[in-house]
Order: structure tokens, then sequence, then C-alpha cells
């Protein structure tokens, strides 16, 4: 994963959680998510050791 408009180096991941949402209602269709804190890891970067979040959805089997 490239960092957001930063540069060309690969951040790191920094933490991770999940995420469930529509998940207060049986009508609602659930839908979960991956949450990975990234991290800028260049020097040269104005954004070095910035912080951002990429969200990814994943697929619920059924």
């Amino acid at each position: 994963m490239k960092s957001e408009g930063c540069c060309d180096i690969e951040p790191i991941i920094i933490s991770s959680r999940l995420v469930l949402d529509g998940d207060d209602s049986p009508t609602t269709k659930t839908r979960a998510f991956t949450v990975l804190t990234m991290q800028c890891i260049n020097p040269q970067c104005p954004n070095f050791r910035g912080t951002w979040e990429n969200k990814i959805e994943m697929e619920i089997g059924g």
C-alpha cells in the first residue's frame, strides 16, 4: 500500500482493528471492515511519521 499522495516508499502498519457496520438491526445488512492505521517511514517525506487510516471492506460469507 502506497502512502496517500505522500511518497513512493511503502508505509508501515502500526495498528489494525475490525469495524462492523449495520450490526444494530436484523433488517440491515452487516458489513465488516478492517481499518489499518498506516505511518510514513521516509525521513525525506513531508508526511514523515504522519498517520492515516485505510478502510478495507471484507466479504462476509453466507
